[in-house]
């Protein structure tokens, strides 16, 4: 399979999962609205949850529901890292009621635009949004009873997933719960899948295996570590992964230091994004672009490389 490569440096792939997901958005229409409930309900959303959640707060991109877990008390303060339109804080905040707080951090400043007009649009009193990556938080230490993330884990790179547990460690009361959805591997992800920018943004290319998202969770002190394989077909994924927009955008993570011209306007990546790596000859060698592209990413099967899993951990 021709594969897009990703960014070789951190910044280069927040630079374009920031840039993916700000394009998702501008997608968005009563027809993706839709596909974006199919895609909530095949992950455990009722659709009478997502009727209540106003604006464009479902965006498609859950792999499970977080909140299931979560187990919410009124009072209590929730942090969701990665909480993109808002689903799971608007969704929480019922259940924490007034004297709660549900509170979202995203890093993609267009995303956290996103979640504040639709609280605006809810009238909500008790939520919050935080612009911010998930592995530095601007949150006081202790100061949730439960933080969850929903498919968004897999989307660190490797190399600072580890500060993702510290933070949840951190951010946590004692006694807290930590509720994950996320996509985790089923083995050693091959090269033409890890190194594909379109799986990446589509939250394949970067799982982790299980052992070793338990031994980051146990490494910072989390007990009662829990993880179930929720056996969903991943392949619901396949249409917003095929999408223009997120194609599109790793046609840009592969172009970033092209030394010919674009042959149509891309989404912009940040200078410090740019391919560390000299991918000038990636498209003419491995015939990474068009339809072809497209053919084979329809064909493969992602529930052959990654499961839905739903994670739980205490902090003693």
């Amino acid at each position: 399979m021709s594969t897009r490569p990703t960014p070789s440096t951190s910044d280069g792939t927040y630079a374009l999962i920031s840039s993916a997901y700000t394009s998702h958005i501008s997608q968005q229409s009563p027809s993706t609205s839709r596909t974006n409930d199919l895609v909530a309900r095949s992950f455990g959303y009722t659709a009478l949850s997502l009727s209540t959640l106003p604006g464009t707060s479902n965006l498609g991109v859950s792999c499970g529901n977080p909140l299931a877990l979560a187990h919410l008390q009124p009072g209590e303060t929730i942090v969701d890292l990665g909480s993109g339109g808002g689903l799971d804080v608007f969704l929480a905040s019922p259940f924490v009621g007034a004297t709660g707080r549900a509170i979202g951090v995203d890093m993609t400043p267009a995303m956290v635009t996103l979640a504040r007009r639709n609280a605006e649009k809810g009238g909500y009193g008790n939520v919050e949004f935080v612009l911010a990556r998930v592995t530095a938080v601007p949150l006081d230490s202790g100061c949730a009873d439960v933080v969850v993330s929903n498919c968004v884990i897999n989307l660190v790179p490797q190399e600072e997933k580890k500060k993702v547990f510290e933070e949840c460690w951190r951010l946590l009361k004692s006694g807290g719960r930590l509720a994950v959805s996320d996509l985790l591997a089923r083995g050693e992800l091959p090269e033409m899948v890890r190194s594909d920018a379109a799986l990446l943004v589509g939250c394949v290319a970067g799982a982790s295996r299980v052992d070793e998202y338990e031994a980051w969770l146990r490494g910072v002190g989390f007990k009662d570590v829990v993880f179930v394989d929720t056996k969903s077909d991943l392949n619901v994924y396949k249409e917003g992964i095929l999408s223009q927009d997120a194609v599109d955008v790793a046609d840009a993570g592969a172009a970033c230091c092209a030394a010919k011209p674009k042959p149509k306007p891309k989404p912009e990546l940040k200078e410090n994004g740019c391919c560390g790596a000299d991918v000038r000859d990636t498209a003419e060698t491995q015939g990474a672009t068009g339809s072809a592209y497209r053919e084979r990413l329809e064909k493969l099967d992602l529930n052959e490389y990654v499961g839905a899993y739903q994670i739980y951990a205490i902090k003693p």
